[in-house]
């Protein structure tokens, strides 16, 4: 049999109760605000692919284009730092046809206004409409799936924010119509 002898008013029994509950509070407080700000991942939706024949299309570069458009689903606002071209299939088109890229933003209506800046920021509820423009020797009718990818979170720099996964995306290119300027 034990007791518990307390001379200023404080046991030890509950002076380790204390610290235990103590200890997960004051951890879960410094990890709350990185969940609490991870937030809704973005929305992606994709258009046909279009071909850009010789420099007609300025800014848009010959190659092809691929257009689409990110949402911000969330209550807060949220920062696009990348968006990069990754690979097609089939991969020969890939390593056969291209030679680089950028990134254009555009209107609603698809119409170019000017190679992006990134990071960009989106506003909730907020969309941002974009081609990926991948430069290539030419232009020809070609049928493949480009993949994209990109890089968020909710600070104006990446380094600031790090606990969100890329979102990877896939844009079929059905015979590439040449309407890249339209």
């Amino acid at each position: 049999m034990s007791a518990e002898i307390s001379t200023s008013g404080v046991n030890r029994r509950s002076l380790a109760l204390g610290a235990a509950w103590a200890a997960p509070v004051i951890a879960l407080s410094t990890s709350a605000p990185a969940f609490a700000v991870s937030g809704t991942t973005p929305t992606v939706a994709e258009s046909p692919g279009c071909k850009a024949p010789g420099s007609s299309c300025a800014p848009i570069q010959k190659g092809y284009a691929f257009p689409f458009q990110l949402t911000n689903t969330d209550t807060i606002d949220i920062w696009i730092y990348t968006v990069t071209f990754v690979s097609t299939v089939p991969s020969n088109v890939y390593t056969d046809v291209f030679s680089g890229g950028q990134l254009i933003q555009t209107n609603s209506t698809g119409t170019v206004d000017t190679v992006a800046v990134l990071p960009l920021n989106i506003p909730p509820g907020g969309t941002l409409y974009f081609k990926y423009n991948g430069f290539a020797s030419s232009s020809a009718n070609l049928a493949y799936d480009a993949n994209l990818s990109f890089t968020w979170g909710h600070t104006a720099t990446a380094a600031g924010d790090t606990d969100h996964q890329p979102v990877n995306f896939t844009i079929n290119i059905g015979a590439s119509p040449p309407d890249c300027c339209k």
